[in-house]
């Protein structure tokens, strides 16, 4: 070598070599990160051209120094001029290298993070830092598996991941890690072992998707509850027998497999039959090995054969502890739940595939947030121009109702210097629009000024459709959650401090839970903050449908609330003590059921005790039921009496009067008939009235009658009958004795108030002769002087007092005497002016006389005679009932 040239020294391959394994590392942790392909190409491949060069020259450098110690012969490349180019090599690569470093940091919802062989990180990246909550001084130096749960540290998860990276050279899986502040996320990791040449440590991609495993938990838990409200826990019980390989399967079961309903034993091989191959295989698997006890076996079986074709069952059982050769478990219809797992699969191999392409585009700016350097992945999504991309036209590749929030986001991180978040939709190469996430970090420079912007936009449409199908799901849930008739609850069963249930939290309830229990609204609220104290026995059934996980069925009352439930409770998540209830209320018809059997024991009672035959019968008279007197009466049991068999206890000679009135029944509403019924205690056959009504329903559906015995009266029908001519005979004999003692009783009474008229009457009927007798007398003495000329003065006086004397003497002969009645229209007020002398007569000094007469405007047809008679009688009664006088 001549004077002041310099050769490459061992320092300058070295630094060549750290350069050469920043860009493998960089390269790696592009691809691992999803990166799109093209973007890492053509980020490295100036880096690996100047890699190439620079070991070329360094080659020719170091062969050129050994040929002139060796020979002296050859002259050495100017080191210097070597030196130059080195050195513009390397300031290209840390250019290059600076930009790809900035891609990688701006990713800040992906951890990156190296570690060497032993585990301990050696590398941590912005989105680590992020993510994670670590700095990079707090995490670099510590043992890669502190991001890792206790639980799988404890299993060697972490040393196993490493060793699996060893063997195939990368390890990916989903699990729970722990931030910096012990929070657990759910993160998505991807673990590379780095080469050189050969293994130099590993680099692991970490991503947070806690908020997806949420949605889909969410999504999943939804459906589970709207499973359980509809299908109100329909599954089948059954007990398998390994030994006899026997299986006993309620109804629900027999129903899910589409097979009648049996109490005995079902032979495995029928359910064989009925399923695949698989399911075939794995029932006989389990005849065949030795179950341990307590072993929990959960298998879905496809039917394949018979009415429930295309079903899928799912079997949950766990062997005897004492009998393990005896399985107890239960059985439910999971076809829709498979097909939903099959679609949530689907989606999330779909949601797989776009976080391995990950970004639809990357892109660069000025520090203004200007875009002045062209994106070949932005314009292939977006279909943009060159000229259409740069400044601010990417804003007309946003949907028209996301611009004006984008743009002012974007405007307010460039003023603060901030990092970009943000979430609107971005026309997608088919025209349509796709919702992105927007990520974007500054670029400081030396000074900490902000050189540029670099950013990515990530597909998340995938992830928004499944929000707003778990929003459409949760209002389809709420919709029937609300509208239910039957009260549901998801209840929290708490353990008191010695570890049993003690108490009860609401978590969830609807509408009708409020309306069946009248409690305030409970969300929230334990048993004892609403109640004062758990119900003990409500408490234990929540916890008992926890500790087996088997659903149950009871009505239990609430004696605080004063009300009695039909409950059906379910275990919905063991793990955080989670049940539902679907319950209604059935405190009425429960009284209403005893009311309806204290009726039907009355009602009974009351048949029981009557003496009629009591029966119910459909049209035509086809009997439906016959009382147990029906039996005792007539010998026939109730099975014989139905339908038409009632007949035969009838006589022969009334059965066609019996049909006819029958079928004359509908029409008049009404049955009947009198015929004879055989009597089984001594053969007789006794006259019995049958009557029956329609009940009516709509339609004349049930007639109700009964048989009531009426031979005694049959028979007294008969006596009378044959003696009604004598009876006839007699009763017009004793009439006529009655009419005649009658007559002799008025003509006594008459006769007695003559008696009792003979004293008044008297005196007048003697002033009455004196009348005659002096008027006689005086027409004597005139005509004994000659005096003739007042003869026929005192003739006339005589004849008149004459003329009273023979109407007093009349009236008298009427009343006393018996003769026809001569009924005529009459004046009753001139009768009875007629009669006032023979009134005044009769009653006395001490009676006064009132009379209201109407002047004979109220003719009466009667017997004057008789009349009068009546008037005198009435007149003389109301005489003697006033002794002191009257009016």
């Amino acid at each position: 070598m001549t004077g002041g040239e310099t050769r490459p020294d061992a320092g300058d391959r070295e630094r060549l070599l750290a350069l050469e394994a920043e860009v493998v590392r960089l390269r790696a942790a592009l691809t691992a990160a999803g990166l799109d392909a093209s973007v890492a190409r053509a980020a490295t491949a100036d880096a690996e051209a100047a890699m190439h060069l620079a070991r070329s020259d360094a080659a020719t450098a170091a062969s050129g120094h050994a040929c002139d110690m060796a020979a002296g012969r050859i002259e050495l490349t100017d080191a210097a001029a070597f030196n130059v180019r080195l050195q513009d090599l390397n300031d290209e690569l840390l250019a290059r290298e600076e930009r790809l470093q900035a891609v990688v940091e701006s990713a800040t919802s992906h951890a990156i993070i190296e570690m060497d062989f032993e585990g301990r990180i050696t590398g941590w990246s912005p989105g680590a830092e992020h993510v994670l909550g670590w700095t990079a001084a707090e995490a670099i130096g510590q043992d890669g598996a502190v991001i890792w749960t206790l639980e799988d540290r404890a299993a060697g998860e972490p040393e196993r991941e490493r060793q699996v990276a060893d063997a195939v050279g990368t390890m990916a899986g989903d699990r729970w890690h722990v931030r910096c502040d012990g929070a657990r996320f759910w993160g998505s990791g991807h673990l590379t072992l780095l080469r050189n040449g050969r293994p130099r440590g590993y680099l692991k991609i970490l991503r947070d998707r806690t908020a997806e495993r949420r949605a889909e938990e969410a999504l999943r838990e939804s459906e589970a509850a709207r499973r359980v409200a509809l299908e109100g826990g329909r599954m089948g019980a059954w007990r398998w027998d390994c030994r006899a390989r026997s299986v006993r399967c309620d109804p629900m079961l027999m129903a899910l497999w589409g097979l009648p309903s049996t109490e005995a034993a079902v032979p495995v091989e029928v359910f064989t039959a009925l399923t695949s191959h698989e399911g075939a295989g794995v029932i006989e698997a389990v005849m065949a090995q030795e179950v341990a006890p307590g072993e929990e076996f959960d298998w879905d079986l496809e039917v394949i054969s018979g009415p429930t074709t295309g079903h899928w069952i799912r079997l949950r059982g766990r062997a005897d502890l004492e009998q393990p050769w005896i399985i107890h478990g239960v059985s439910f219809d999971v076809t829709d739940t498979r097909a939903a797992a099959a679609r949530l699969r689907e989606s999330e191999a779909r949601h797989r595939l776009l976080i391995e392409s990950w970004t639809q585009a990357v892109w660069e700016t000025d520090a203004d947030g200007v875009v002045v350097a062209d994106s070949p992945s932005w314009r292939a999504y977006t279909g943009q121009t060159p000229e259409e991309w740069r400044g601010f036209g990417w804003l007309d590749a946003i949907h028209p109702d996301d611009r004006p929030h984008a743009e002012r986001h974007w405007r307010e991180a460039i003023a603060a210097r901030g990092p970009v978040d943000a979430e609107y939709r971005l026309r997608a190469p088919n025209g349509g629009w796709r919702w992105t996430n927007v990520r974007a970090a500054p670029v400081p420079d030396a000074k900490g000024h902000v050189e540029k912007w670099v950013g990515m936009n990530i597909d998340i449409d995938a992830r928004k459709r499944a929000e707003a199908s778990l929003q459409e799901s949760k209002d389809r849930y709420h919709a029937l959650f609300s509208s239910m008739d039957e009260a549901y609850a998801v209840i929290e069963v708490l353990r008191d401090k010695t570890g049993a249930w003690g108490d009860f939290r609401f978590l969830e309830v609807n509408p009708a839970f409020v309306a069946h229990t009248s409690m305030p609204y409970p969300v929230g609220k334990t048993a004892t903050e609403l109640l004062g104290a758990p119900n003990p026995r409500w408490t234990q059934m929540y916890g008992q449908a926890l500790d087996t996980g088997d659903p149950m069925r009871v009505q239990e009352a609430e004696p605080t609330l004063g009300r009695l439930f039909d409950l059906n409770i379910f275990s919905l998540d063991r793990a955080q003590n989670r049940v539902a209830v679907l319950f209604s209320d059935i405190t009425a018809r429960v009284k209403a059921d005893l009311a309806l059997r204290e009726s039907e024991a009355r009602f009974r009672s009351l048949v029981e005790g009557i003496p009629q035959l009591l029966w119910r019968s459909a049209e035509g008279g086809v009997w439906r039921w016959a009382s147990s007197r029906w039996s005792d009466y007539t010998g026939q049991s109730p099975e014989a009496a139905l339908e038409l068999g009632w007949l035969d206890a009838v006589h022969p000679e009334d059965r066609a009067a019996t049909r006819s009135a029958w079928a004359e029944a509908p029409a008049r509403g009404l049955l009947s008939v009198d015929h004879r019924l055989r009597r089984a205690a001594d053969g007789a056959w006794r006259w019995h009235q049958t009557r029956a009504l329609p009940v009516e329903d709509g339609v004349q559906s049930e007639w109700l009658g009964s048989c009531t015995d009426i031979e005694d009266q049959m028979q007294a029908r008969t006596v009378l009958a044959r003696g009604q001519h004598e009876l006839q005979e007699l009763v017009a004999q004793r009439t006529g004795e009655l009419m005649a003692a009658e007559a002799t009783l008025r003509q006594s009474q008459k006769m007695e108030a003559i008696g009792q008229l003979t004293g008044g009457i008297a005196h007048d009927f003697n002033n009455m002769l004196q009348g005659v007798i002096g008027g006689l007398h005086m027409v004597r003495l005139r005509l004994a002087e000659g005096r003739t000329a007042d003869v026929a003065r005192y003739t006339d006086a005589a004849c008149d007092a004459a003329g009273r004397a023979a109407g007093l003497t009349r009236r008298l002969l009427a009343f006393a005497r018996r003769q026809k009645l001569e009924p005529r229209p009459i004046d009753t007020d001139a009768l009875i002016r007629g009669m006032e002398d023979l009134v005044r007569r009769s009653v006395g000094p001490a009676i006064a006389l009132k009379f209201r007469l109407h002047n004979g405007s109220l003719p009466v047809l009667c017997d004057p005679s008789e009349l009068e008679s009546a008037v005198l009688n009435l007149c003389i009664n109301a005489r003697d009932a006033m002794a002191s006088g009257g009016s």
